[in-house]
């Protein structure tokens, strides 16, 4: 029997920039045993033509993200984790 490998999930949230108002972190579970650091995400990304003004300039990991009862991202709670990273 064939098993897919457990796959990361990803979440991407704004935090507040002085500048530009508001750049984009990266919020990962990773797969286990790996550790991604925020130069292997945007390669990864440069890879599928993403322009370079949407790229994270954060990345925090966690071990779960938070969801709602009916199985959604919460996501005002991984801006509150991107603003403190």
């Amino acid at each position: 029997m064939h098993r897919r490998a457990s796959r990361a999930q990803v979440a991407v949230v704004p935090y507040p920039d002085q500048r530009l108002g508001e750049k984009a972190c990266a919020v990962v579970v990773p797969r286990a045993g790996e550790r991604p650091t925020l130069a292997d995400l945007t390669e990864f990304l440069r890879g599928r033509d993403i322009s370079v003004q949407k790229l994270p300039e954060k990345l925090v990991l966690v071990d779960s993200l938070p969801m709602t009862a009916t199985g959604k991202v919460e996501k005002f709670e991984l801006r509150g984790l991107a603003r403190e990273a």
